[in-house]
């Protein structure tokens, strides 16, 4: 968990790499806090940030950053508390 997290939210981290992770184990039990640190960073795409806010399978509080991203833009993601 730490290690994906200091991962994700470097800003060196590219799209590529948050899409890896935003699609795939941020996704599983007990990650779902880094899918708002992916969502945060300023280099996640709108292909992970749509995926991630259209999961139904999701709590709501781990798709609001997403949905704020994509609705709004990064900085309106980085206020989302």
């Amino acid at each position: 968990w730490d290690t994906i997290c200091s991962i994700v939210c470097s800003p060196l981290c590219s799209s590529e790499v948050l899409g890896y992770f935003g699609k795939g184990i941020a996704k599983e039990k007990g990650y779902g806090y880094i899918l708002r640190v992916i969502a945060r960073n300023r280099n996640v795409g709108i292909e992970t940030l749509r995926n991630i806010a259209e999961d139904s399978n999701l709590e709501k509080r781990y798709k609001e950053v997403a949905i704020a991203g994509l609705n709004f833009d990064n900085s309106a993601a980085n206020n989302q508390v």
